[in-house]
Formats: C-alpha cells, structure tokens, sequence
C-alpha cells in the first residue's frame, strides 16, 4: 500500500508504503512525481517503508527505469527502511543512477526528515 505523505513544500514529495505494492500505487506514486517535477523543476522524495514485501522482479525493473529516467530533476533522495533488501536494491540504484541519495534506517526518521529539507 502507498500512502502520501503531506510535507508542506511542493518540492518534496513522500510516500509511505508498506505490505504488498500494487501496481496501481507504483503508478499512482509516479504521477505525484512527475506532477511535482513539471511544477517545480527540481524535487526530492522521500520513501517511508515498512514493513513491505519483497517485490517481484518487475517491479525493480520498471522502479529502475522511473527513477534513471527522472534523476536529472531529483535534488535528494530518501529511504527510510527496515528491511536488508531495500538496503541492497538502494545501494544497487544508487550506484547506477546519478542524484544524492541516502538510506537510513527507521530509528533514523528524523536524521532523514532534516537531511531531505536542508535544501529547501
């Protein structure tokens, strides 16, 4: 499930989703990005998850594309995770894709809060 998460400024965008992804909330996530970008030209997102399943292998694929396609127009990328494989996907993203991005872990919500508005 993908929830969004109200921050206040247009420029950055957050989502919390936990249990299974559905495809229709990876669209729906995706055109709340897109409609940020066109708005503010440059944004930063943050990814709350908890708690999610393990995705199959097309959700990576298509998750892939998405974010090296729009990474010229990403300031800074957050996840906030508990799980060992949104490490080890992060890690592997952020390795191929361009843009400043971090992980922190849950008990680090605010380190990641504060590091995503330092921007702003």
């Amino acid at each position: 499930m993908l929830q969004e998460i109200t921050t206040g400024v247009p420029s950055i965008v957050a989502f919390k989703i936990s249990g299974k992804l559905e495809l229709k909330d990876f669209e729906h996530g995706k055109s709340v990005i897109e409609a940020a970008i066109e708005k503010c030209g440059r944004i930063s997102c943050v990814i709350e998850a908890s708690g999610i399943e393990l995705p199959g292998l097309k959700f990576f694929k298509e998750d892939l594309s998405f974010i090296y396609h729009h990474a010229h127009s990403i300031e800074r990328f957050a996840i906030i995770g508990d799980k060992t494989w949104e490490k080890i996907w992060f890690s592997i993203v952020s390795s191929i894709v361009p843009f400043n991005a971090k992980f922190f872990a849950v008990a680090n919500k605010d380190e990641a809060w504060q590091w995503i508005k330092k921007e702003v």
